[in-house]
């Protein structure tokens, strides 16, 4: 949720047809200006931030995650901020509703973030505006298929080394095994790590600090092909090195890269690209089309 920090506490939606027209297009303009303008050679060429559709759904104003089926193509998993049912929805990029999925075993206290790794969601609980939180929650669970009514979750309790922190952002490196948590904070995001090796089951874990980032209010975080995606405003695009390492990664200077506005990000599947979708009511879905 877009509120205070730690300190206190585009359009006519485009058809799909012509959107993937513009995705396989031989030349792309990049999103914000020309190629010099994104950071360091090798940076993905992006075309201009585009408004794919609406999310339509009945009582949904506050989208804090988004994330790529793996499971449905074209289906994307979203959630909802502090004090909304414990529910995921699929859309696709019209943000048509095409599944929803009440979450049990599972509160919405203050989720801002969702996530895909080794077959499963992880549904980030990690929001904690007033610095209250003694611990904060994670819920996984296997993808379900757009026909699921329900599905039963696993709890993740983490804490951090140094107290309460808020944050808005998550990945999971499933290939490591490695749950990343990225706070919120006014000039400076701190990326906390913890081992997933097992399934969740209710233990507590305590949160390592891998870096600090120089990144505004960080509010929504994925993990893909191309590297570790941070949204502070624009979306920063950290590259793999030869390791793919994510501290590797996030010690590199970032591609910046225009997206659509809001908190919620993520990598897009098919075309290529990426996923942005704002709170409010019937947010519009932003896609910035990118080469692989």
């Amino acid at each position: 949720m877009t509120r205070p920090g730690r300190a206190a506490r585009l359009a006519t939606p485009i058809a799909l047809a012509a959107l993937l027209t513009l995705a396989t297009a031989p030349t792309w303009l990049p999103a914000n200006g020309s190629a010099a303008d994104l950071a360091g050679p090798g940076c993905p060429v992006a075309a201009p931030v585009q408004v794919t559709g609406q999310v339509r759904i009945a009582g949904i104003d506050e989208v804090s995650g988004v994330v790529a089926s793996r499971r449905t193509p074209g289906m994307y998993w979203i959630e909802e901020d502090s004090g909304n049912p414990a529910r995921i929805w699929g859309v696709d990029l019209t943000g048509a509703r095409l599944a929803s999925v009440r979450v049990l075993d599972a509160t919405n206290l203050d989720w801002e973030d969702i996530a895909l790794a080794r077959g499963r969601l992880w549904v980030a609980d990690i929001g904690d505006n007033f610095l209250l939180r003694p611990s904060i929650a994670v819920y996984s669970f296997p993808e379900p298929l757009p026909s699921a009514r329900r599905v039963r979750a696993d709890l993740l309790t983490l804490t951090y080394p140094d107290g309460p922190r808020n944050a808005e952002a998550l990945f999971v490196d499933g290939m490591r095994q490695q749950l990343f948590v990225v706070t919120k904070e006014a000039g400076t995001a701190e990326v906390f790590r913890t081992s997933i090796s097992t399934v969740p089951d209710g233990s507590v874990h305590e949160l390592r600090s891998v870096i600090t980032l120089p990144l505004n209010r960080v509010t929504a975080a994925d993990l893909g092909r191309a590297g570790v995606l941070v949204k502070a405003g624009d979306a920063h695009l950290y590259r793999w090195g030869a390791d793919r390492r994510v501290s590797t990664a996030l010690a590199t200077t970032p591609c910046v890269i225009a997206a659509g506005p809001g908190e919620a990000i993520a990598f897009a599947r098919s075309p290529s690209g990426l996923v942005a979708i704002p709170e409010g009511t019937q947010p519009s879905v932003y896609l910035t089309p990118t080469d692989p």
